[in-house]
This record gives structure tokens, C-alpha cells and sequence, in this order.
């Protein structure tokens, strides 16, 4: 299954693409990722490079090893799974625009575990997918298009884990089981249900 989607960001294809080849930024573009690091701490991105990454899918921490296996500096970064629960190979795409650049984001999934029950929630799980990439790139877009007063964000003043602090506590650990308990799974886990 392969799930694609774009964006226009009135950016430079190479302002965004240093934006998203810089794994530390991908906590604060991407709602699904808690923690992305690469396993050597320098050098920049090349090919046969590895990083690590936990995602939530589905409410459970899912860990990830990848390695890059594509590399265009200012254009074109890939990556694919070496360890983690699923195969999934992933590319951040920036092409040039009249008004920017189009940041395209696409996931391959060579198969869905599951058995039979993987091929039949597919195209739900699809969907959930595009629709989690169209989030993720309205809230780069965000992050790095210019403002409303025509002044770019700097780089360097973006956000980063740090500074949204400990938005997932105990707290609201505490509040999203009794929602649960009294209204039963969210409407995307009923739907794959």
C-alpha cells in the first residue's frame, strides 16, 4: 500500500528540506512521532545513515530502526524500516513551486499485519494514513511558512520537543482511560474495529 500527500509552502525547497532532514525537528511536524534520533550523532544524512524513532500508532509506542536508503541533498530523503513491528519505507520529497515549494510525504507498506484482518482493515488504515500526512504537513507548514505579516520564521526560533513540554502526563493518561471506560474506543479505533 503506498499513501502519498503534498503541500505548497511558500519556503525554498532547500529551507525546507534542511527543515525536515533534521531529525530533531520531527516531534514538532509530525503528531505520531515522540522521539526521532540518529544513532551517530555526526555527519550529515547519506546513504546506509541509521535512526531510531518511536511512533504512536494507535495508542502503543512503536519502536523503529531505519535506514536511509535515498539521499538528494535540497530535494529527496528515504528511509526504510530495519527493525520494528512492520516493513515501512517513508520519503520527504521538496520540489521547486511557483509559490515555493511542494513538500510531498509518502509511506510504502509492503504488507499490514494482521493476517486476513490486515487486508480487510487496508484501505481503512490507507485513509487513516493520508489523513495523518495531510495533518503532519499543515503543521510543518505552519511551523515554517512565513507569517501573516510577511516575516519568515527564523530556523532557528522554531519549536522544538522541549518546548511543548509534558503535554502527555498522568493526568492525561488519567482522563483519556475514563473516556474510555464511559464512552467506549475513539472513532478512528471503532472504525478499524
Amino acid at each position: 500500500m503506498r499513501v502519498e500527500q503534498s503541500a505548497i509552502i511558500r519556503r525554498t525547497p532547500d529551507e525546507v528540506f534542511t527543515f525536515l532532514e533534521n531529525r530533531a525537528n520531527d516531534t514538532a511536524w509530525m503528531k505520531s512521532v515522540m522521539q526521532s534520533e540518529w544513532l551517530d550523532s555526526s555527519g550529515a544524512a547519506r546513504v546506509g545513515r541509521r535512526g531510531r524513532m518511536v511512533i504512536k500508532i494507535f495508542g502503543r509506542r512503536n519502536k523503529f530502526l531505519d535506514e536511509v536508503t535515498d539521499y538528494v541533498p535540497g530535494c529527496r530523503i528515504a528511509h526504510r524500516t530495519v527493525e520494528g513491528p512492520f516493513p515501512l519505507a517513508t520519503a520527504c520529497i521538496c520540489e521547486p513551486a511557483e509559490q515555493g515549494c511542494v513538500a510531498t510525504v509518502v509511506g510504502e507498506l509492503d504488507r499490514i499485519p494482521g493476517g486476513w484482518v490486515g487486508r480487510v482493515a487496508a484501505p481503512f488504515v490507507g485513509r487513516f494514513i493520508q489523513h495523518g500526512f495531510k495533518a503532519d504537513l499543515a503543521r510543518l507548514k505552519a511551523l515554517i511558512e512565513p507569517n501573516d505579516g510577511g516575516k519568515a520564521v527564523q530556523m532557528g526560533d522554531l519549536p522544538t520537543a522541549k518546548d511543548f513540554g509534558d503535554f502527555y502526563n498522568a493526568r492525561k493518561a488519567a482522563a483519556e482511560l475514563r473516556s474510555y471506560r464511559n464512552k467506549g474506543p475513539i472513532p478512528s479505533t471503532r472504525m478499524l474495529i
